[in-house]
């Protein structure tokens, strides 16, 4: 699907306000495109390669959705480079979490309903991650210096 909108979904909203970005707080998802792998079977809806393109953001989950609209996602945020920069401006521990192209990665779980959405995005976690790969850097760094 292109150009779409996914109403009463706050995914960017709850992306921007974990990161502590002052973007519009609206309750719908503009995205450029969505696609996913879905089977179904049993009252829900299976997918591994869910992708939606959304502004700056590109999210990839996996799991389930339910026919009586229930939703149990996990998978990641990818903020392109621009967002990063201005995500690291705001959470400087992030800036261990940029990927070779720039992007930061961040873990997410979309769960709840359709009708009353819950987003998760491990900022602490990430943090967490992030630190800890600045200290294993600096370690070696240490440990390859000539005494």
């Amino acid at each position: 699907v292109t150009n779409g909108v996914i109403s009463r979904f706050p995914l960017l909203a709850a992306i921007n306000r974990a990161l502590r970005l002052a973007e519009g707080d609206t309750r719908d998802t503009r995205f450029e495109r969505l696609t996913a792998t879905l089977a179904i079977a049993s009252g829900h809806a299976t997918t591994d390669d869910l992708v939606i393109h959304a502004r700056e953001v590109r999210v990839e989950a996996a799991g389930r959705m339910g026919f009586d609209r229930s939703l149990n996602l996990a998978g990641q945020a990818v903020l392109s480079p621009e967002r990063t920069a201005s995500a690291i401006r705001s959470v400087r521990e992030l800036s261990g979490l940029r990927n070779a192209q720039g992007e930061l990665e961040l873990p997410l779980t979309i769960a709840g309903s359709l009708d009353n959405p819950s987003f998760r995005i491990d900022v602490r976690g990430a943090v967490g991650k992030s630190l800890k790969e600045a200290l294993r850097r600096r370690i070696l760094g240490i440990i390859r210096k000539p005494t």
